[in-house]
Parts: C-alpha cells; sequence; structure tokens
C-alpha cells in the first residue's frame, strides 16, 4: 500500500482470533471524549443494551452510502484537520488498493487493483465486496483511532486504522498493516462472524459472560443474550462490554475495568447516523 502526501490519530488496541484466518481487532481503552463532545450528553443519550448493540438491517446494509456520500461526511468532518509531512488527512489520504479475489461467505466479490483511490472510494468499494455497512467502516475507524475526527494524522495511525490484528496479549501482526489491508480484513471478518458462527465464541441466540475489560481482577456482565448477527459480529471484534462506570460517563472515562470499544461504536453511530435500535435482524433470538 502507498500512502500519498496530499494534505495531513490516535492508537488503541486488541482483539480476538478470527477462526480461519487468525485475526484480531482492537478494543478502544481509551475514550475519544473530546469527538463525541459536539454532542451534549444529557440530550443525546441512546438506551444501552448489551445483547443487540445495532440491528442486522442497520450493521449489513452496503448500499447506505455512495462514495460522493462518504466523502461529503468526511469533509464535513475533518474540517480543522491539517496537512503535516508525515500524512494526509483521511479526507485527502490517495492509495494504491491490490486486486483479491472473491472469498464466499467472508468477501463474495473481487476487489480490483487500482492506483491512487480515495478513503472514501476504499471504504465504498470494501463495504459492496464484503457486505458490510460503510457506515460501520467509518465508526469502526472512529473508535479504533479516531481517525474520523482528526486534527493531524501520522503514518501509524493508517497502519493499524482498524485496529485490526493487533491482540490485547502481543504485538499487532504486520501482515495487516496499511489502511486498505485494514478496512479490508475488518470487513471480512464482520461478514465472515455472522457467515460462520460456529468458528466463534459469540453467536447470535447463545447467552454467555462478557468480559468488562483484558485487565486482570475485573469482572464480567453475566447472562448476556446475544439478540442478533451484528452484535456477535462486534463482539467477536472486540470482546468486551462497559461496566457501570463507562455508561455513567458516557463522554469520557470510567474506571480501571472499564472498557470503551463497543460502547464507542455505540455513540459514534448514535450521534452520526441515527439510533442503532432502528430497523431489523436476520437471525438471531430477536
Amino acid at each position: 500500500m502507498i500512502v500519498r502526501h496530499t494534505k495531513p490519530a490516535i492508537r488503541t488496541g486488541r482483539l480476538l482470533a478470527l477462526g480461519l484466518a487468525t485475526a484480531v481487532t482492537a478494543s478502544v481503552l481509551t475514550a475519544f471524549s473530546s469527538s463525541l463532545g459536539s454532542t451534549d450528553p444529557a440530550s443525546a443519550r441512546p438506551r444501552w443494551s448489551a445483547g443487540q448493540i445495532i440491528t442486522d438491517s442497520l450493521f449489513f446494509d452496503y448500499t447506505a452510502m455512495s462514495r460522493k456520500g462518504i466523502q461529503h461526511f468526511l469533509d464535513k468532518r475533518m474540517r480543522h484537520c491539517k496537512s503535516v509531512s508525515e500524512a494526509s488527512c483521511l479526507k485527502d489520504v490517495r492509495v494504491d488498493t491490490r486486486r483479491v479475489a472473491r472469498i464466499p461467505g467472508r468477501c463474495d466479490h473481487t476487489i480490483p487493483a487500482r492506483r491512487d483511490q480515495s478513503a472514501a472510494s476504499i471504504i465504498r468499494m470494501v463495504a459492496h465486496a464484503c457486505e458490510v455497512s460503510p457506515r460501520v467502516l467509518l465508526v469502526t475507524l472512529q473508535k479504533e483511532q479516531g481517525l474520523v475526527t482528526a486534527n493531524s494524522v501520522t503514518r501509524l495511525t493508517y497502519r493499524k486504522a482498524m485496529g485490526y490484528g493487533c491482540p490485547d496479549s502481543a504485538r499487532c501482526n504486520a501482515k495487516y498493516y496499511g489502511f486498505f489491508n485494514q478496512v479490508y480484513w475488518a470487513a471480512r471478518a464482520y461478514n465472515a462472524y455472522g457467515n460462520f458462527p460456529g468458528s466463534f465464541r459469540f453467536q447470535a441466540g447463545r447467552t454467555l459472560d462478557i468480559a468488562y475489560s483484558p485487565k486482570e481482577n475485573c469482572a464480567s456482565k453475566k447472562n448476556v443474550r446475544i439478540k442478533n448477527r451484528a452484535t456477535a459480529a462486534l463482539y467477536n471484534y472486540t470482546p468486551y462490554t462497559p461496566n457501570k462506570a463507562s455508561l455513567a460517563n458516557p463522554y469520557g472515562t470510567g474506571n480501571r475495568c472499564s472498557s470503551y470499544g463497543n460502547r464507542n461504536f455505540w455513540l459514534f453511530f448514535n450521534q452520526w447516523f441515527g439510533t442503532t435500535s432502528r430497523g431489523h435482524n436476520f437471525s438471531g433470538a430477536g
């Protein structure tokens, strides 16, 4: 992947192994309160449900945004992002993509090799190929590295843009470095989690305990019933649920046992695209 600098983030990370294609992703343990602050917390608090973070129809709607719509969204969110010598802002970055053949059940459509592609083009292309909403990819870029609202960007941020291949217990896997790789592998994982549920811990219709944090001596939320594919996918990607302290301060930090990855996904999606509870589920416990 080549990142071209036409104009000019943040890091966190961890994750869970992906059966067929060893992967994993990051759960943000740092709250992006400055990014969320544009919405008044008192007037914009949707109801959190550990068993259904977002509906299937929203999560897998790969037609939700056009390339122009994604570009407009990035331009609006990154008005204050400044170009630096190291890397371009997400709205301006240009990247070469490699050809990736279709893989049934993961990305059902071939991704062509193309030069000098915008981030918006890549997000739309991967969303269609892997049948995951471009909104989900945008929100993941934000909750993992704060890329959508960053005032400046570094090469390191693009290298781990989606937090994919960065487990809690090990160094990030260089195989997954690069903006295109990160977006592709994350979307592929989200789709695979739903299409091959028997390969992963979190499954629609299953009841289980979910850890509040990867830290030792932190409790778990007991008996959470996973209601749909989308929620199972999010937990397989980031296997923690926010505790009371995290939810009590949704635009800030909680305590030592708080995690923020799935909480921030939920908050960003609600803030940018409307409530995550609308729509319907394709399968699961309902």
